[in-house]
């Protein structure tokens, strides 16, 4: 189905399909559980059911049932190295959540560490003194204090040759207890954003496993969670009895086994490239000196391969197949009864944009003109930008990432271009903007899959992408706003990058031709 020349319908408000969080009370009272914060419980608190406690948002997971085989501690590994590598995949995780919501938890958003309506928790300085610290700053104490401790060979010990200072179980189980308060404010604070992300169930599943990890090796004491004995039961503390109600949640002490292993990740790497190194992206240009690259003439170029490649990890099971979505996507894009079809393309752009946007801000400090000096999409295929002098030009993958998300963020800023007054008429030239922007965006997705697909199972949430991406390609081939060279590649004889995907997911019954 095209909308191309189709008959409007008078159009409503715009508003976006992706819930969000009903404004509460601000919290205001010092709270605390002791460590570097205190825990006291305030008066007046709001009695508004919080958004994460509500159906379906609570029961949403990537894993079911209960989390104990999960953390049971695996035969011949000493229980120090199982704790410790644990300790960074739960840090790494949780800290690439909050580099998503980072923008929304700001001082002025987030004066103070709050968990609950009558919850903040409050920091311990150099003096013994408990101050109350913005949000952003108190995350920021706890981050980097950890990333120092897991850098430290004296603390983690990286050598197989090296052993765990005896002060190993109190050091965790301090980490432990500032990370469990990171979790605790983004569930207050920044759920809403999580479900704008439909990261939920990564996020859920997440936070279980931290917790089942965290009683099972005796890391958390339930006050942590739940707060003082015999007081009300507030924020996070109420997941866990829902949980535990559910069986999804049910402690050891950690003494030393014998031998170590060296120390690895549980999670997946790609197994054809070193992780890349950390760096920062280049500044933005003036996007007012920028063309769109969307000709139809050498908006992309491919060189022929020298040898066969190897298969890349998104292709490859159970990768390729991980999905919160199940079955085909048909149902999901179809336009609804008495909605403006440009109203619902112009939504359905600006969430594909939004989502995509805050996936590149978490992989942004490993997507660097160091690690990525073309903007690739696979071992053949690398996209060029068209500049004013209508030349095409390789840039690296940050600077044409940006030179989209500008251009794009500027289009729906612009009322001329995505309207959003109902007296408003989209323009004539809407049709052709939108086939534009989707091009690029589409260029986006294919460059993470590419060069970044590691960096997501590592967060674990390549079942939304995955959804995120099919999704975005049922709604491109409905309403033509994608045509199969787009995806599959031009003038080539077999599919290349996420043509690759397209292929596989049309196989499976995921995707319509």
């Amino acid at each position: 189905m095209s909308f191309f020349g189709r008959n409007r319908h008078p159009r409503g408000q715009r508003r976006s399909p992706t819930p969000s969080r009903d404004p509460s009370a601000d919290p205001s009272s010092p709270v605390s559980a002791g460590g570097n914060g205190r825990l006291s419980p305030g008066p007046g608190a709001d009695k508004k059911k919080p958004l994460y406690l509500c159906s379906p948002f609570a029961d949403a997971a990537l894993v079911k049932g209960n989390f104990k085989t999960i953390v049971m501690q695996p035969k011949y590994v000493d229980i120090m190295e199982w704790v410790a590598v644990n300790i960074y995949d739960f840090f790494t995780n949780l800290n690439e959540f909050y580099g998503v919501i980072a923008e929304k938890c700001t001082s002025t958003t987030c004066p103070t560490m709050s968990a609950g309506p009558s919850l903040n928790y409050l920091w311990t300085n150099r003096d013994g003194k408990q101050v109350s610290l913005p949000a952003p700053t108190y995350v920021d104490y706890v981050v980097t204090s950890v990333q120092q401790l897991i850098d430290d060979e004296n603390v983690f010990p990286n050598n197989a040759n090296h052993t765990f200072h005896p002060s190993f179980p109190s050091t965790v189980k301090s980490i432990y207890r500032q990370l469990l308060r990171v979790f605790a404010h983004l569930y207050h604070a920044h759920f809403d954003v999580i479900l704008h992300l439909r990261a939920e169930p990564h996020f859920n599943s997440l936070f279980a496993h931290f917790l089942a990890f965290g009683k099972e090796y005796q890391l958390l004491e339930v006050r942590d969670i739940k707060g003082e004995v015999n007081s009300p039961t507030v924020g996070v503390g109420q997941l866990w009895e829902r949980w535990k109600e559910r069986g999804i949640l049910e402690g050891r002490s950690m003494t030393r086994a014998g031998q170590r292993n060296p120390k690895r990740s549980p999670t997946p790497t790609s197994a054809t490239a070193e992780q890349p190194p950390i760096g920062s992206a280049p500044p933005s240009p003036n996007p007012s000196s920028l063309s769109l690259s969307a000709s139809q003439n050498g908006g992309s170029r491919r060189s022929p391969s020298p040898s066969r490649q190897p298969k890349p990890l998104y292709l490859c099971s159970p990768f390729v197949d991980a999905a919160l979505v199940k079955g085909n996507f048909k149902t999901i894009v179809m336009l609804p009864k008495y909605v403006d079809i440009m109203e619902w393309v112009a939504v359905n752009i600006f969430d594909f944009y939004t989502n995509l946007n805050e996936f590149y801000g978490v992989i942004t400090d490993v997507c660097t003109q160091q690690t990525c000096p073309t903007m690739s999409a696979g071992h053949s295929l690398s996209y060029t930008w068209i500049n004013q002098d209508r030349k095409s030009v390789h840039l690296p993958a940050p600077t044409y990432i940006d030179y989209v998300m500008t251009w794009v963020q500027n289009l729906l800023d612009d009322e001329n271009s995505f309207p959003t007054k109902s007296g408003h008429d989209f323009p004539p030239s809407f049709p052709s903007t939108v086939k534009h922007v989707y091009r690029q965006l589409l260029r986006v997705f294919a460059h993470i899959y590419h060069a970044h697909f590691q960096h997501l199972l590592h967060l674990r949430s390549e079942p939304h992408f995955n959804s995120l991406f099919a999704h975005f390609l049922a709604f491109g081939r409905e309403y033509d706003l994608l045509e199969i060279k787009d995806v599959k590649g031009a003038n080539a004889p077999s599919a290349v990058g996420v043509g690759a995907l397209w292929e596989r997911w049309r196989e499976m019954g995921i995707l319509e031709g």
